[in-house]
C-alpha cells in the first residue's frame, strides 16, 4: 500500500515505443525540491506533439534509435513523467513569493483571439496570460 505522503500518481513513460510504454502508477516516489526549486502539484495536463514525439523516439537523428532520441541528442532516462504542457496549481507558491512568473501580456478570456495572434507573432518573452473575470455577470432586463 502506498504512502500518500511519500508517493504520487502519474503516468510513467517506461521506454520509447507505442502506448504500451505508458503506465499509470500510484506509487511514484514524490520528489523533494532542492534549494531554489518548488514542487508543483499539477491539476491537469495536456498531451502535445512534444510528448508524443518523445514517446515514439521521433527526435532521434538515426532512425528512432533510443541512443539519441531527445532534443539534446543525449539518451532519455526511463522511467520518466512527461508533461511539456502542464497546468499547475501554483497559487500558494506565487502568493508566498516563491515563484514569480514572467508575464509578457495579459488578456481577458473573451479576447482569446487577440492573445493567440500575439502568441503567433513570436515576439513575446514570458507568458501570455488569459484572465477570467470572476465578478457575477450583469443581468440586463429583456436580454436573453
Amino acid at each position: 500500500m502506498e504512502n500518500s505522503q511519500q508517493c504520487m500518481r502519474g503516468v510513467w513513460l517506461t521506454a520509447h515505443g507505442d502506448f504500451n510504454k505508458l503506465e499509470y502508477r500510484t506509487d511514484i516516489p514524490k520528489p523533494s525540491p532542492a534549494k531554489g526549486q518548488v514542487l508543483v502539484r499539477v491539476a491537469a495536463a495536456g498531451v502535445n506533439n512534444t510528448d508524443i514525439n518523445t514517446r515514439i523516439g521521433w527526435y532521434s537523428k538515426h532512425d528512432s534509435s533510443a541512443e539519441d532520441a531527445a532534443w539534446t541528442g543525449e539518451p532519455i532516462r526511463f522511467p520518466r513523467i512527461q508533461g511539456a504542457e502542464v497546468f499547475p496549481n501554483l497559487i500558494r507558491q506565487i502568493e508566498h513569493g516563491l515563484v514569480k512568473p514572467l508575464v509578457a501580456k495579459t488578456f481577458q478570456l473573451q479576447d482569446i483571439t487577440k492573445a493567440q495572434q500575439r502568441f503567433l507573432q513570436k515576439t513575446h518573452v514570458g507568458k501570455i496570460v488569459l484572465t477570467i473575470d470572476t465578478r457575477p455577470p450583469t443581468i440586463q432586463p429583456g436580454v436573453g
